[in-house]
């Protein structure tokens, strides 16, 4: 018997092929999945445990299977605005075997509310749709007690009517957050030499001397301690000290950096997450 850790015919996985390109595949015996890095049979896959790395045919390139998760799932899928059926995400559920805990229906729930049948008895209520306040009332409705209630618009003016409408139907701890997809890219960049900047940094935390001047030869020099020495620097050096002390100078050591920047295009756009939870009378 397999490991449920091991991809079996039949199996959901999460082909890797890049951190923005990820595509969920049904395992199929007989089956090749194509991409850029090369062809892969799915009987490759089948017995192979999940977060392995796979070579395609020819050894042109690899991918990353991957066990799904509901992160790597939502990831994954290709976001399109598009027509929903009733019969498609029934299949949906039954396939991620989710039927049983998920019921699907259809209801015009800003004109009609949620039904009867449901007052008092949901723990929270999450709403995506253009006018939420119409709905609030109804949604206080249904949730129990200390029941957790959150829409998502994008326009601020959505927010604020839904909020009033939280106020004024016995929803506390209101609040809502800004969300924004932001992606960063990393690149390596030249940073000043190391030796000059832990010099720099010894020179600025230097503690006072007698003086009361920061320490060092610069600070002698300033008190008017150190005038012959001076004196004796302002002299150019002979030929053959100067390419001595060149001779022996040691190379700079250099490093690289990590610099981030956010990416010039976006994947997603603005919204707003409002929250609430139900008041508990007496």
């Amino acid at each position: 018997q397999q490991s449920p850790l091991t991809v079996k015919d039949g199996d959901l996985v999460i082909v890797y092929e890049s951190h923005d390109r990820m595509k969920p595949v049904y395992v199929t015996a007989g089956k090749i999945y194509g991409s850029k890095f090369g062809n892969f049979s799915h009987d490759d896959w089948i017995g192979k445990s999940f977060g392995s790395k796979v070579t395609g045919k020819g050894r042109k390139g690899w991918v990353h299977l991957l066990a799904p998760t509901p992160e790597l799932w939502t990831l994954s899928l290709t976001h399109r605005t598009q027509i929903l059926y009733i019969a498609d995400i029934r299949e949906e559920f039954e396939r991620n075997k989710l039927s049983k805990y998920v019921t699907v229906t259809t209801r015009d729930i800003e004109g009609q509310g949620f039904p009867e049948a449901l007052a008092g008895k949901a723990d929270g209520v999450f709403l995506d749709l253009p006018g939420p306040w119409k709905v609030v009332p109804s949604v206080a409705k249904s949730l129990r007690p200390d029941g957790v209630f959150c829409s998502f618009s994008p326009c601020v003016e959505q927010v604020q009517k839904t909020c009033e409408a939280m106020a004024a139907n016995g929803f506390v701890d209101i609040e809502t957050i800004e969300i924004l997809l932001r992606e960063y890219e990393l690149d390596r960049v030249d940073r000043a030499p190391l030796k000059r900047i832990s010099a720099d940094l010894k020179e600025e935390d230097a503690p006072p001397n007698a003086a009361g001047i920061a320490g060092g030869k610069r600070t002698r020099e300033e008190a008017g301690l150190d005038e012959p020495a001076k004196a004796n620097a302002e002299e150019p050096p002979k030929a053959s000290q100067a390419s001595k002390a060149g001779a022996s100078k040691p190379k700079e050591e250099t490093a690289k950096m990590v610099f981030p920047r956010p990416r010039e295009t976006a994947r997603g756009h603005t919204g707003y997450l409002s929250f609430g939870k139900l008041g508990v009378v007496g």
